[in-house]
Parts: C-alpha cells; structure tokens; sequence
C-alpha cells in the first residue's frame, strides 16, 4: 500500500500531524507543569520553549510534504496550562509522573514517525534528516527528567 508515493506522503503528512498535535498540547502542558518546584519546574521550562520550537519545525515539514497543518484552537492552550499548573501546586508527586509521561509519550510518537518515514518513498530524504535532531532532542529531555528525578530521590 505504501510503495505509492502519493499515498506515502499522505501517511508521512498525517503522522507529522500527530507530531504537532503532540507538541501544540506538550508545549502549554509543560509551561504549566513548570510550576514544579526546583529542579523539575526549571526542566520543564525549558521543555516547554524546546516544544514550541519542535511545533515550528513540524509546520515547516507538514508544509514540505504537501499538506497545511490542522488549525489550533485559541483555548486549548491557556486550559491545558491552568490544568497543568493546578496539578503541580496540588501534588508534586502527580505532577511529576504527569511530566515524564508526557516525555515519554513525546518520545514514542517521534520514534513511530522516524520509523514510518524511514525508507518511505516521495518523501524527501531532508525530512528524516530534520526529524532526526528533534528526535534526539525529545530522547535528551526524557533523560534529563529522568535525571532530575534520580537527583532529587
């Protein structure tokens, strides 16, 4: 099914889009999550601006590949940072594993997208090469999370 090259782009456009669903929902929800104190909220933080930044990229990707990125809506983002910031003053402990789910889960649609692009054809090679740094950046930051977590037990 996918040795058409329409159809693979097809694919490879709807992944992406997963992708920055993922990042667009990832970014406010760290924003808010950063209410952690020390360590963690600085983390997170940091996270969140990265996420913003990976969103941007992805854009440019779903554009390269023929499609126009599903639209974003204006509430989501302020809601899911209130939520986020809520659960962290509420329980450290929840906002904590909420944090490295969310890494974790990051880390797994960009190993998923990696995987399906890999060898796709009428996919230009230069999307797996940009894809590849955000990837290692998502692993970096659940490592980082996972560090912090080991440093702070």
């Amino acid at each position: 099914m996918l040795e058409e090259p329409s159809l693979s782009r097809q694919w490879v456009a709807r992944r992406l889009q997963r992708a920055l669903a993922l990042e667009r929902w990832g970014a406010p929800l760290r924003r808010g999550l950063a209410r952690l104190p020390g360590p963690p909220g600085e983390a997170l933080a940091g996270h969140a601006l990265a996420a913003e930044e990976r969103a941007a990229r992805l854009d440019e990707l779903i554009r390269k590949v023929g499609s126009t990125p599903y639209p974003v809506g204006r509430i989501a983002s302020p809601i899911a940072r209130l939520l986020a910031a809520t659960l962290a003053r509420t329980s450290a402990a929840l906002g904590w594993r909420a944090a490295t789910r969310l890494a974790a889960h990051t880390l797994s649609e960009y190993a998923s997208l990696a995987a399906f692009i890999d060898g796709a054809p009428g996919i230009p090679d230069d999307i797996g090469l940009t894809l590849a740094p955000l990837h290692g950046q998502v692993e970096d930051e659940l490592n980082r999370l996972q560090a912090v977590k080991r440093a702070i037990s």
